[in-house]
């Protein structure tokens, strides 16, 4: 703390909540008025500045001097008449001979009040004291069995800690305490020490804490009483501590603790199993628990229901089941769980006990996808029922049934080399940031499942996107058939051979040559930074084209493509070698994809043409302009990249 935070004269603190209150500079003056400084030589007192000394004093210290400056005069007047007395008493006395007991003159100003401003003047070799310093001392003498003696003078710190220890004034010597800033420091560590302490207790399974207890006896009566109860046996500090900072506040001193204690120690889940059956009971989904279980507060979804279901095989009659939204929800009389009695659990059929937990497991998510119906897994079921009628009807036909995933010894490295430059980072929002890693992922898996896997490149990673790839997709660095760097494209790979696939250039790409390296910009901004890929191109000095896409398709839309969808064209031409093939196996009707004749016109259009030569003229066309702005509007919504 720096020495100009506490008045000159009495040293208290002029610092509250780090500003000055209440305080004057000394040597600086204000308005019109006389500064400090001034004030005081004028009554016989010079100061010095000093590094040491502070500049400030407080409102106590000024009224003092406003009250001096008011009665010296008064006092100057009692002085003179004094002296006048004295002098007259000296003219009628006889001389003095000795002058060895001559007494100096007064001080000009009394000594009463100069303590006031001085009150501990130190001596020219003495170690300034703190400036809490006492005028009292404070000695502590120990006498020992042996006789000896030993007293010790303690420090004006520590004097008033000590005197209040002897007095047994507690709360004050506590206060003091705490204000003393060695002393503190080390009674935060004792705290914790105990609360580390306290801790180790209570994940002892051996003391019998109630969180450990997570048997359907046990949750049948869980209540927050009997966890206070625990928690006071066991850590009566810690149980403070929550309970000072929740404001007494009995549900929620019990949940912190809970929580907290289950973030050191996962299986003393008994209040985990608690919320569990009131996340269920409120139609709770399993994103909830997921998100849930990863905080300590519940367990995961999978192990909540298995839970439940080890109700009615234990606890038996003294226990009532619900179904809400085909979940079966345990409820009893007790304080942790509401009664529901007077419900039928006829209809419930929970199954038998399953021997491991890996068994249990497997057999719950096979009862939930069965007794659900949900969509998705509905959904899951014809996808399957699709596939295997196609590789049925394919058998039929004499052709082979092509499976998703080859084997190894079919697959034909392409020496091409892909590249997605992913230097936009700054230019994007972090929701667009998301998408252009999905769309990154779906090129590696692309890459991973095709006949002919090019060399696929990832440069200057880093930023929000390298960011949101570890927190959400933590496996990609072990990808593999991909190099990922963070330097630059054109730092990676010589610039002749590099070829910058954008929309805005002018030359159409006809052919793949496997000597270059073509870039796609890592860009999703919805045409935010229109052309800005074709002019890095012309800024590094490095060739660029476009895709064929006017020549064989008509887009509703205009004519950028996403990041994974120039990527899955690349593949599927290297593998049909053509390009109208590669952009309809890529691109459907509902991204404003219609195919174009060799005239340049959409097949679609033409179709219409005859139709309306063939019709008479009293038929009228359908006018089919007014889905275009629908059209429109749902081909701009896809996710762009350059």
């Amino acid at each position: 703390m720096s020495v100009d935070e506490f008045c000159r004269f009495c040293h208290k603190n002029l610092k509250i909540k780090g500003v000055f209150s209440q305080s004057t500079k000394i040597f600086e003056k204000t308005s019109n008025a006389k500064t400090v400084f001034d004030r005081l030589i004028d009554l016989g007192l010079t100061l010095k500045r000093s590094p040491e000394k502070s500049i400030r004093t407080c409102r106590r210290c000024t009224s003092i001097l406003s009250r001096i400056e008011r009665d010296l005069p008064v006092f100057r007047k009692w002085e003179e008449e004094e002296k006048q007395s004295d002098s007259s008493e000296q003219a009628s006395a006889p001389k003095a001979a000795d002058q060895s007991n001559w007494d100096p003159p007064a001080s000009k100003m009394p000594r009463r009040v100069l303590h006031k401003f001085w009150p501990n003047p130190p001596a020219p070799n003495q170690t300034r004291i703190s400036m809490s310093a006492r005028r009292s001392i404070t000695e502590v003498m120990t006498h020992y069995p042996s006789s000896k003696t030993v007293c010790n003078v303690c420090h004006p710190d520590d004097a008033g800690i000590v005197n209040n220890i002897s007095k047994k004034n507690w709360k004050t010597a506590a206060g003091l305490m705490m204000r003393h800033k060695d002393l503190v420091e080390e009674i935060k560590v004792k705290i914790l020490e105990l609360v580390q302490h306290e801790c180790k207790t209570l994940c002892n399974p051996s003391q019998g804490f109630i969180l450990w207890r997570s048997s359907p006896e046990d949750l049948k009566s869980f209540s927050f009483s009997s966890l206070e109860s625990d928690l006071n046996r066991l850590s009566p500090f810690l149980l403070s501590i929550f309970s000072t900072a929740t404001n007494h506040s009995l549900p929620s001193t019990c949940a912190a603790a809970a929580i907290a204690v289950r973030g050191r120690e996962p299986r003393m889940s008994a209040f985990s199993y608690y919320l569990n059956s009131i996340l269920l009971h409120g139609g709770a989904r399993k994103a909830v628990f997921k998100k849930l279980s990863k905080m300590a507060i519940t367990t995961t979804h999978c192990h909540a229901v298995g839970k439940l279901k080890e109700f009615p095989h234990t606890c038996g009659e003294g226990l009532q089941l619900l179904e809400v939204q085909k979940e079966v929800l345990p409820t009893s009389g007790a304080d942790g769980l509401t009664d529901s009695a007077g419900q039928d659990d006829e209809g419930i059929d929970l199954g038998g006990a399953i021997g491991t937990h890996r068994q249990r497991d497997s057999q719950l998510k096979h009862d939930l996808v069965d007794s659900s119906g949900s969509q998705a897994g509905q959904m899951c079921q014809e996808k399957r029922q699709k596939r295997r009628q196609e590789q049925s009807t394919q058998e039929e036909e004499g052709a082979e049934w092509v499976s998703r995933k080859r084997l190894r010894s079919e697959v034909q490295p392409s020496p091409l080399r892909l590249v997605v430059d992913c230097s936009f980072d700054s230019l994007m929002m972090f929701k667009d940031v998301r998408k252009l890693h999905k769309q990154i992922q779906r090129c590696y898996a692309e890459n991973r499942r095709t006949l002919h896997p090019v060399q696929f490149y990832l440069t200057s990673l880093g930023g929000q996107l390298k960011q949101n790839m570890d927190e959400t997709d933590k496996g990609w660095v072990n990808w593999k058939d991909i190099t990922i760097k963070t330097e630059h494209y054109h730092e990676v790979i010589p610039r002749e051979e590099l070829v910058y696939l954008t929309s805005d250039s002018p030359n159409v790409l006809t052919e793949l040559d496997d000597t270059k390296a073509y870039v796609i910009g890592g860009l999703v901004d919805h045409n935010h930074h229109k052309g800005i890929s074709f002019e890095r191109a012309k800024e590094l000095g490095i060739q660029h084209a476009q895709l064929p896409l006017e020549s064989f398709v008509k887009m509703n839309s205009r004519k950028v493509l996403a990041v994974n969808h120039v990527f899955e064209i690349i593949l599927a031409y290297m593998e049909m070698g053509d390009w109208q093939e590669a952009f309809f196996t890529v691109l459907s009707q509902r991204n404003g994809a219609v195919p174009v004749d060799q005239n340049g016109q959409a097949v679609e259009d033409k179709e219409d043409d005859d139709s309306d030569r063939e019709s008479d003229g009293t038929n009228t066309v359908k006018d089919n302009t007014s889905s275009m702005p629908d059209q429109q509007e749902g081909a701009n919504e896809q996710i762009e990249a350059k």
